[in-house]
């Protein structure tokens, strides 16, 4: 599969302006249909497909799993209804985006995950 990561990145807000703040706000609101202040793991799926319209992405759904469930672990959540564990929130990013810059690059990620000592129980056959 060849993903068109120029393609994407224009998609996605990530400037450190207050248009592109605005503008990331806004598109959480859109993965966010039910207006919960939460993404569950089916809202970023068919978000993937319905907003972002990436289907490449949309197709790479252990991707997508892993990366939800990374960035749902990554913070214990400050919503007193007791859901907000089980899904992510908007803030949960920035624990990822070292540089601020509104997106998680690969690196970012790579070094969070080497912090986090993480281990793929799959990845040693």
């Amino acid at each position: 599969m060849s993903i068109d990561w120029k393609k994407i990145s224009a998609k996605l807000p990530h400037e450190k302006t207050p248009a592109q703040k605005k503008k990331r706000k806004d598109l959480f609101s859109r993965f966010d249909p039910n207006g919960n202040g939460v993404l569950s793991l089916a809202e970023v799926d068919k978000a993937m497909r319905d907003v972002l319209a990436i289907d490449d992405l949309f197709d790479a759904k252990p991707a997508i799993m892993r990366a939800f469930q990374i960035a749902k672990a990554c913070t214990k959540s400050k919503r007193s209804d007791g859901v907000g564990d089980d899904y992510i929130e908007f803030g949960e990013f920035a624990k990822i985006d070292a540089n601020g810059g509104g997106v998680i690059l690969f690196d970012e990620f790579c070094d969070w995950a080497i912090k986090k000592s993480l281990d793929l129980e799959d990845d040693d056959n």
